[in-house]
């Protein structure tokens, strides 16, 4: 997918990294990576908010980045500039999850765009990679920014399969954090603080056995809330506990 097609990349321009042991200024062009010395650089296209890295335990030598680029602008005066955006407030707008896979197979590592996930959400306020996978490369949860949760399934030819959808419908997603002892759970982190606790194991064991076709509905396992329904803050982070309770 060419980025000028993607609403939020359109004002997408060519970015110039300037390091000290190189000559001259290095020049990448939208969705597209340069490496100088050991250092590959990765123009995504705009801002970059939620990154992820991820190394599968099936491809050692190749690693894959999950990033997502906050949509940029042209103004009157033709610069390219990024709007605001509040963490209390909805958008939404064509984008893409970008994953990039980096190379380590030689002493000169490289790094290319390999795949791009379409969405309307406008932008993701968190991208995780599950820590446990099977049967596929990778499971990667977004939470997007018009209120959306999406868990994709990243498959060995690097492409990929929708594994279920939630929709809020009072509050946005700002953080996810998956669970280090169980393979199928994870925690978000909303805009009004409380968190949810989520297993996604029967979406995902449906979308391996291709028992369904089209993404599953995803629901909260667990709410944890206010009782008192005063705001207390953004959820921007929130950690799941390494150890099994």
């Amino acid at each position: 997918m060419a980025f000028d097609q993607v609403d939020a990349l359109k004002h997408a321009v060519a970015v110039h990294v300037e390091t000290q042991k190189s000559k001259h200024a290095i020049s990448i062009a939208p969705l597209m990576s340069k490496r100088s010395q050991q250092v590959v650089y990765l123009n995504a296209g705009g801002p970059v908010w939620a990154v992820d890295w991820y190394q599968p335990p099936s491809t050692p030598p190749t690693s894959y980045i999950a990033l997502s680029a906050h949509p940029t602008v042209s103004s009157a005066n033709g610069d390219v500039v990024v709007p605001n955006h509040s963490y209390n407030e909805r958008y939404d707008g064509g984008n893409v999850v970008q994953i990039w896979a980096v190379s380590a197979k030689s002493k000169q590592p490289n790094s290319s765009l390999v795949l791009s996930i379409p969405h309307n959400g406008a932008f993701a306020w968190s991208l995780k990679w599950a820590p446990h996978v099977s049967a596929c490369l990778g499971v990667l949860a977004a939470a997007l920014g018009d209120g959306t949760l999406h868990l994709y399934r990243i498959l060995h030819d690097q492409s990929y399969s929708m594994v279920g959808t939630y929709q809020d419908p009072h509050s946005s997603l700002l953080s996810i954090s998956w669970s280090r002892t169980h393979p199928y759970m994870f925690l978000t982190g909303r805009v009004d603080g409380a968190i949810h606790m989520w297993n996604v194991q029967e979406a995902l064991e449906a979308s391996i056995n291709d028992v369904v076709t089209t993404p599953s509905s995803l629901a909260p396992h667990r709410r944890y809330e206010d009782g008192t329904f005063l705001p207390i803050g953004y959820e921007i982070s929130v950690v799941c506990s390494p150890y099994r309770l």
